[in-house]
């Protein structure tokens, strides 16, 4: 397990330079892994900070 900074939905989004919406579709279509914190019709996510880089590399810096 790692030792990983969690970070919210509206962190990463305002970090993009997007809404929190297209940070929950993200994580809705497993393009962003995140953690479920709460479930139900609106569920918080939480997203380890080696999981947000690993988004950046693939998805904005397009590496794989």
């Amino acid at each position: 397990m790692t030792n990983d900074r969690l970070m919210h939905t509206s962190e990463i989004a305002e970090l993009l330079g997007v809404s929190r919406q297209s940070v929950a579709r993200w994580v809705r279509e497993r393009r962003l892994k995140a953690i479920a914190i709460s479930v139900g019709p609106r569920p918080i996510y939480r997203i380890r900070e080696s999981d947000y880089r690993a988004f950046l590399n693939r998805y904005v810096h397009g590496e794989d």
